[in-house]
């Protein structure tokens, strides 16, 4: 079929002129007929071509889905092809480390503690790397029965701090005879039975005296004249102490002098304490557990300007920390210096070195670093320079906090002090110099974490497990005397566990102690409470009954000072891991790594965290080290 036309119609031309009749009505039919069978061809022509349309318009739309398919299928295979790529190339870095990771061989070492010093170790990533909570309570035994009444003040010319433990720094020197009042009259008097003891000034110089006044006499237990620092003395009877100083001499100097004074039970050297047992009812001790952690792996040299402390800085208005481990020290004084404060590992060796520069001098062969402990005494001091190298090896000791003076003297003359390439290593010998470095991971925590608490990985996800469970008293708890003894137990115990295996409990004001060594010491003012197997021991206590002990516990609860307890559990506490835990987590477990030769590892935290690792062995570092050893013995 096919559009028609519409050729020709019938018509009566020139009718003027025409003779035959005019047939009106034929040539209209005629026409119709004509015309019909145009506009019928035609509309039937036009239904055809828009059938045909809209099968034209579904075969569009259907190439335009089946395009707009194509599309999206090519573009999600070119983002496939993208992240494949990305795969691969993460999968190559993965297996070119742990090539590294494995490069020298199979020998491997396990270290544990709350600060690692990992020797041979080969710059490849941790085989392992745990954290586990820990927990640290302030105590004294309690066998110092002297109670230091001084208070700080200035006494003719001389500085008298009395320090939080009691003990007593002097600074200054002395105009004119003075006493420091330790014990007087007024306070209560130290009642000795008849033993020995030990009267002991730790920090004893000449120029001071140490008299106690024993049954009203007066009585010389260390002269100004000696240096001993202690002295023994056996009562026959029982002596009552009522009167305790020390004498300082008129002309006596003091440049930081501590006195540590004690009188305790017997004739062992013991170190110094404050009075009063703790934890106790009168000394409490809260236990602390790890918070925050701040993991750092750092290499052999721990120094870093960042992590010291600025204390003071002496005459010297010039001078600029160049970077982690240089300072430039301009002199205007005989002797200028900056101090810093430095934490280290207590009872450990240590190595400082540091090369020197000066300008406007020549042949310096000697130079001060004044290293001292947190009790003020010196550790290294007056060096000689070996080609302008200052090396001096010192140990720590317990307590000690470092403080480490950089001087510049005007004496030598020079007019400028380049100090440069600081290194500080846990090592009797000073190696090869590298700079400092170190990887930083922040760990937040939900609960603080004690010893055996951790972040370990169950069906894939990490967890924060917690072991352990806190309870505190207030008086109203049920207790009962057991067995005719001062040993009282816990009857409303349902909500303790009473199966652990593990019997380990803290407390804020007594001690814990097993339960046979309770039961053995029962009968003297001693007085315990048992918590889920648990015995916790309140030494030398006056209750002799229930209702005194629980008046007590009201008392404190009521001063919001409660009796506090924790203690092992055997049903952990499991909570699932934030999403920034998790994150910090998968990073150390996939990108913490050891330094070759030394790394260091420990947490930054008012409570260590105890860190447990796994680390490969460079097998040559560690038979050269074996061979250091051997020649060094």
């Amino acid at each position: 079929m096919a559009v028609k036309k519409v050729n020709t119609l019938n018509a009566h031309e020139n009718p003027s002129t025409n003779e035959n009749e005019f047939d009106v009505e034929n040539y209209m039919n005629v026409n119709w007929e004509k015309i019909i069978d145009v506009v019928d061809n035609n509309a039937d022509e036009l239904i055809e071509a828009q059938q045909t349309q809209i099968i034209q318009n579904s075969t569009i739309s259907n190439m335009n889905n089946a395009i707009e398919q194509n599309s999206e299928e090519i573009y999600e295979n070119a983002n496939n092809i993208i992240a494949l790529q990305a795969e691969n190339t993460a999968l190559k870095e993965e297996l070119q480390r742990q090539k590294e990771d494995n490069k020298l061989n199979g020998l491997t070492e396990d270290n544990e503690g709350e600060m690692l010093h990992i020797t041979n170790t080969t710059g490849a990533r941790f085989n392992s790397l745990e954290i586990f909570g820990n927990e640290k309570q302030e105590t004294r035994e309690g066998y110092n029965k002297l109670k230091n009444h001084l208070q700080s003040k200035t006494i003719n010319g001389v500085d008298v701090v009395v320090n939080s433990d009691k003990s007593i720094t002097l600074n200054g020197t002395a105009t004119a005879f003075f006493q420091l009042i330790l014990l007087d009259t007024d306070d209560t008097p130290i009642i000795l039975s008849p033993k020995t003891y030990t009267m002991s000034l730790k920090g004893k110089i000449l120029g001071v005296n140490f008299v106690g006044t024993e049954n009203g006499v007066d009585v010389p237990w260390l002269a100004s004249t000696v240096t001993k620092e202690s002295v023994q003395k056996t009562y026959q009877n029982e002596t009552t102490i009522t009167k305790i100083l020390c004498a300082i001499s008129q002309g006596t100097q003091l440049n930081n002098v501590k006195l540590y004074a004690m009188i305790y039970e017997g004739t062992d050297e013991k170190e110094y304490e404050e009075y009063g047992a703790m934890p106790s009812f009168d000394y409490s001790s809260e236990v602390k557990a790890v918070g925050g952690i701040e993991l750092k792996v750092e290499n052999k040299n721990v120094f870093s300007f960042e992590k010291a402390k600025r204390l003071a800085t002496y005459a010297m208005p010039s001078y600029e920390v160049i970077d982690n481990n240089n300072i430039e020290l301009k002199n205007s004084n005989d002797w200028a210096y900056i101090q810093y404060q430095y934490t280290l590992k207590k009872n450990t060796q240590y190595t400082i070195s540091f090369d020197l520069e000066f300008e406007g001098v020549d042949n310096v062969t000697q130079w001060w670093t004044t290293i001292e402990d947190s009790l003020g005494s010196i550790v290294t001091n007056y060096v000689t320079l070996i080609n302008n190298k200052y090396i001096k090896t010192f140990s720590t000791r317990e307590d000690s906090i470092l403080k480490i003076k950089f001087y510049a003297s005007t004496v030598i003359n020079p007019t400028l002090t380049i100090i440069k390439n600081i290194q500080i290593e846990e090592k009797n010998l000073v190696t090869d110099y590298i700079a400092h470095e170190e990887q930083s991971f922040v760990v937040p925590v939900q609960q603080k974490m004690l010893s055996g608490d951790t972040f370990t990985k169950i069906d894939g996800s990490w967890k924060e497990v917690h072991t352990w469970q806190e309870v505190e008293f207030n008086g109203e708890e049920e207790w009962a005397m057991n067995y005719g003894t001062s040993l009282f137990n816990l009857s409303s115990n349902n909500i303790y566990n009473q199966s652990s295996t593990e019997h380990k409990a803290l407390c804020n004001m007594a001690k814990f102690e097993n339960r046979q060594a309770i039961m053995a010491d029962l009968a003297d003012k001693h007085f315990a409470m048992q918590v889920a197997y648990n015995s916790i021991f309140f030494k030398d206590s006056d209750f002799k009954t229930v209702e005194e002990f629980k008046a007590k516990l009201k008392e404190l609860y009521e001063a919001g000072t409660p009796l506090k307890v924790v203690y092992k559990t055997d049903t952990p506490l499991i909570l699932d891991c934030t999403k920034g835990q998790t994150e910090i987590l998968d990073k150390i477990e996939q990108e913490a790594k050891t330094y070759e030769g030394v790394t260091n590892i420990y947490t930054e935290d008012e409570v260590g965290a105890i860190i447990k690792t796994n680390t490969n062995v460079d097998l040559k570092s560690l038979i050269n080290n074996i061979q250091e050893q051997l020649i060094a013995e």
